[in-house]
């Protein structure tokens, strides 16, 4: 009988998704309050070929907008807490091993250097996240060793782009 009961606890322990660490809880609720802030993020990406690509992301109130390497902007209704069960639910699916790993300076604030694996892909990601604003400044996504894009956020004085006359809908 006592087999049977380690054998259930095996496979409960197997199956039931592990909660997230207080590290993930700081990693989830920057990444949810980063959604409802406006923000801007300029992210450069390394494609296989060693080539770059650099995209400008602004998420005002009720809008996204993005640039990618020049080309027209896109523009993208954005409806705060319309989706934030299923967001909630994949970003809490996502961030299941986080480690606070030290602080650096970005963008002239401390911030928290949390590595965050993911559970769902065959990456890893870093974040510096502002204890004093609860939100990311930085964010490295990694293939394997390499990293594969950067992104570098900012929160102040966050507008619609100023060319917008060369924008697709």
């Amino acid at each position: 009988m006592n087999h049977l009961w380690t054998a259930a606890f095996i496979l409960l322990a197997v199956a039931v998704p592990r909660p997230a660490t207080a590290d993930c809880k700081v990693v989830h609720a920057a990444t949810i309050k980063m959604v409802h802030t406006p923000h801007k993020i300029t992210t450069t990406s390394v494609l296989r070929n060693s080539k770059s690509r650099r995209a400008i992301t602004i998420q005002t109130a009720n809008t996204i907008y993005l640039r990618m390497d020049g080309d027209a902007w896109s523009v993208v209704p954005h409806r705060p807490g319309e989706n934030d069960a299923v967001l909630d639910r994949m970003i809490e699916r996502e961030n299941k091993d986080c480690t606070l790993t030290g602080q650096e300076m970005v963008g002239g604030q401390m911030t928290e250097v949390y590595a965050v694996e993911s559970s769902e892909f065959d990456t890893w990601t870093r974040k510096w996240i502002s204890p004093k604003l609860g939100l990311p400044l930085k964010i490295e996504t990694h293939v394997g060793s390499t990293p594969v894009t950067v992104g570098l956020i900012e929160y102040k004085d966050i507008l619609p782009p100023a060319d917008l006359s060369r924008s697709k809908n």
